[in-house]
């Protein structure tokens, strides 16, 4: 995964694929998941960058 914003996937519409959160984070979800896989540098938990 990357932190390079440069990569700004389209809204999440519970499709499959890169996606950007409401909040602002990017994940991806399989097809025919509701599971997101956080990118790790827009995580939820991820630590600030300096």
């Amino acid at each position: 995964m990357t932190s390079d914003r440069s990569f700004d996937p389209d809204p999440d519409h519970g499709r499959a694929g890169w996606v950007t959160l409401p909040s602002g984070q990017r994940a991806y979800r399989y097809e025919d998941s509701d599971d997101l896989i956080y990118d790790t540098g827009t995580a939820p938990d991820a630590a600030a960058s300096n």
